[in-house]
C-alpha cells in the first residue's frame, strides 16, 4: 500500500511538468551507450573516468544532452516517457527533480521474505553552462538473502549501503546520500567537487575504482587538451569500525590518483593510473602529508616505492574500437612486485569485449569480461594503507585473490526490456576480503538471473520487472527466488559475489 502511494505522490508530481531530461545511469549498458553516441559527436572524447566531464557539457549520471534520443518520434510513447518528474527552465537555470524508488519483494520461508524498500529523491541542475549541481538522498529498510545477511555480519556494512541499523527482527535500515558540483573555466579545466562515487575503467567491474562502495568526499581535477587527457582526484576513504570506543574515531585515509589518458586515434584509448593512499598525521592532526597534494603522476611511487607505508599502486588501461559495435578493453594492476618472490607478485588483470548494438540490433548490448588477480593486491597489514572504503574494496568487490568470468546481455525493444547475466568466481571468503588469511575459505560460486519487464519512466529509470535469480556456493546450500519489484536504477546494487 506505501508503495502505491509514493508511486502516486510522484505520478502527482509529474502532471506539473514540462521539460525533458535523460540521464545516464552508472549501468554498463548506458555507460557504454553513451560512450558510443559521443564519440559519434566529438573527435576526442576520453571515457575511461566516470561520471564522464568533456568541454563544456556534463554526460554524468543524472544530467544528459539530449542527442542521446536517437528513437524516431513515431516510435516515441506518451510524454510521460521522457519527462522528468518536475523540471523547471528558464535562459540560465535548469532544474530536474525524480524519484529514487525501489520496491523489490520476494517470498521466502521467513517471516517478512526477501525485500527492500527505498525512497528518495535526486535533484540535478545547472546555474549556467559551465556550472551544474547534483544531490539526492534515499532510505532504505530491507531483508536481505543469506550471503547479504553473511557479508553485513562479516564486514559490518551492506554492500555499497554503508553501516546499517537493525530493522525488526531479520532486516536493516541505513541511508545514503550525494551532492557535488560539476564547475568549468573553458573547454580545458573541469572540476568535481562533492560526495559521490566514481568508475574508472570500461568494463562492468573496475580494478582500479568501482562504484560498488558508499559515497566518499571527493576533489576532481580534470585537464584536457584534444589527445590528452589528465585527472588528479583526491577522496577520502574512511572504516566503518571503530577502533577507540571512548573518541568514536573512525579511521581515515586519504587517497591521490593521478590519471592520464592519450587517444593515438579517435578509436583507440590508454590511460595509465597511480593510486596513493595516506593516513592521517595524528588524531590531532586529521589530515595527509604535504606531499599528497603533489599533482605530477608517478611522484608518490618514487618517493614511496610499493612497499611503503603510504601504500602506492599502479595500472593502465586500454580501449579499442576496430569497428562500432565492437568495444575491445582491459586493465593492469600492480601494488607490488618482485621477480624472485612469489608472494610479492600483486598483480591483477582485466580483459573482455562489448557489443554494442551488434548486426545492427538496435538496443542490444553484450558483454564477456574476463577479472582476475593474486594475493592480498589490494591489502596491507596497516589499515589506514588498505584499499577500502567503508570495510568494502574500492576497487572489484571481490577483494583479491579471485577468478571471475561474467557474460551480460541486455535488450530493449522500446519500453520493454530483458536482462540475462551469469557469472563464475572462485574467490576466499574472509573479513573485509582485503587478506586471505590462513583459516579463510575457498569459495565457488555460480550465478544466473534473468530479468524482465518494462520501462515505464526514462529520466529516472522507473520500471516494473519480475525476475528469477539463482546462485549456487560451495559453502552454503544453493539459494534461489523469484522476485517482482518496481524501481529506479540510477545506481548499481553489486549483489553478484
Amino acid at each position: 500500500m506505501k508503495a502505491i502511494l509514493a508511486l502516486f505522490f510522484f505520478l502527482t508530481i509529474y502532471l506539473l511538468s514540462s521539460s525533458q531530461n535523460f540521464p545516464v545511469a552508472y549501468l554498463i549498458e548506458e555507460k557504454t551507450n553513451a560512450q558510443s553516441c559521443i564519440k559519434d559527436n566529438e573527435t576526442f572524447f576520453h571515457s575511461g573516468f566516470f561520471p564522464f566531464i568533456f568541454l563544456n557539457k556534463s554526460y554524468d549520471s543524472l544530467i544528459n544532452q539530449n542527442y542521446f534520443i536517437r528513437e524516431k518520434n513515431k516510435h516515441k510513447p506518451a510524454n510521460f516517457y521522457y519527462k522528468s518528474f518536475y523540471s523547471k527552465k528558464d535562459s540560465d537555470f535548469v532544474l530536474h527533480i525524480n524519484p529514487i524508488f525501489n520496491y523489490l519483494y520476494c517470498k521466502d520461508d521467513s517471516t517478512y521474505g526477501i525485500m527492500e524498500n527505498t525512497r528518495g529523491v535526486v535533484i540535478a541542475g545547472n546555474l549556467s553552462n559551465n556550472f551544474r549541481f547534483v544531490t539526492g538522498a534515499t532510505e532504505t529498510q530491507g531483508f536481505y538473502r543469506p550471503h547479504i545477511n553473511y557479508y553485513r555480519r562479516k564486514n559490518d556494512v551492506i554492500p555499497g549501503g554503508g553501516r546499517a541499523r537493525p530493522f525488526k527482527q531479520t532486516g536493516f535500515d541505513f541511508t545514503n546520500s550525494l551532492g557535488y558540483i560539476l564547475f568549468s573555466f573553458n573547454s580545458h579545466w573541469h572540476f568535481l567537487f562533492g560526495h559521490t562515487r566514481q568508475f574508472i575503467g570500461h568494463g562492468y567491474r573496475s580494478l582500479f575504482l568501482s562504484d560498488a562502495p558508499f559515497e566518499y568526499p571527493v576533489l576532481r581535477i580534470q585537464y584536457q587538451y584534444k589527445r590528452w587527457q589528465y585527472i588528479c582526484n583526491y577522496a577520502t576513504f574512511q572504516s566503518a569500525t571503530q577502533y577507540d570506543d571512548r573518541t568514536k574515531v573512525f579511521s581515515r585515509k586519504y587517497s591521490s590518483i593521478h590519471y592520464l589518458s592519450f587517444l593515438p586515434h579517435k578509436n583507440v584509448e590508454l590511460g595509465i593510473f597511480e593510486n596513493t593512499l595516506f593516513h592521517a598525521m595524528s588524531l590531532k592532526r586529521n589530515r595527509p602529508p604535504e606531499e599528497y597534494f603533489i599533482p605530477i603522476i608517478f611522484t608518490h611511487t618514487s618517493i614511496y616505492g610499493l612497499n611503503h607505508t603510504n601504500n602506492a599502486m599502479l595500472g593502465t588501461q586500454i580501449l579499442i574500437k576496430p569497428i562500432r559495435a565492437i568495444h575491445i578493453y582491459g586493465q593492469l594492476a600492480i601494488d607490488d612486485y618482485s621477480k624472485y618472490q612469489k608472494d610479492k607478485q600483486k598483480l591483477a588483470w582485466q580483459y573482455g569485449i562489448k557489443f554494442h548494438e551488434p548486426l545492427q540490433i538496435k538496443n542490444l548490448f553484450v558483454l564477456i569480461e574476463q577479472n582476475k588477480s593474486q594475493n592480498d593486491i589490494y591489502y596491507s597489514p596497516y589499515e589506514f594503507a588498505q584499499f577500502s572504503q567503508h570495510n568494502e574494496p574500492i576497487a572489484h568487490i571481490l577483494g583479491n585473490n579471485f577468478n571471475e568470468t561474467i557474460f551480460y546481455a541486455f535488450y530493449r525493444y522500446r519500453i520493454w526490456f530483458f536482462c540475462f547475466k551469469f557469472n563464475k568466481a572462485t574467490y576466499y571468503e574472509k573479513e573485509k576480503r582485503l587478506h586471505t588469511s590462513s583459516n579463510a575459505l575457498l569459495s565457488k560460486i555460480e550465478q544466473y538471473k534473468i530479468e524482465t519487464g518494462i520501462l515505464l519512466h526514462k529520466p529516472s529509470r522507473l520500471t516494473v520487472t519480475i525476475g528469477y535469480h539463482k546462485r549456487t556456493s560451495s559453502l552454503t546450500q544453493t539459494d534461489h527466488y523469484f522476485f517482482f519489484g518496481i524501481k529506479t536504477r540510477y545506481y548499481n546494487f553489486y549483489d553478484d559475489f
